[in-house]
């Protein structure tokens, strides 16, 4: 994984009704951990339960991506995703 890529965070829910969630991701190799970089904050679709955003940027061959999400003050992360 070495260029740049588009990343895409998603997020959906079970429960029924609209929350607004803030996505996005951070990156980390064997020197740093970066802040997250946040795409932007986005509302659940009424219907579907479900929000994602994207966003363009490049990432080097030993860098690790995670997604992020902040809901209420809270955040919440996936797991790191390395090559």
């Amino acid at each position: 994984m070495n260029g740049t890529y588009t990343w895409t965070v998603s997020y959906s829910r079970s429960k029924s009704g609209q929350i607004t969630v803030t996505l996005g991701d951070q990156r980390k190799n064997s020197k740093i951990t970066a802040l997250p970089t946040y795409y932007g904050t986005v509302t659940t679709n009424k219907t579907a339960n479900y929000a994602k955003l994207s966003n363009k940027h490049g990432i080097n061959a030993d860098d690790c991506i995670r997604g992020i999400m902040e809901y209420k003050g809270t955040t919440y992360v996936t797991k790191w995703r390395c090559p």
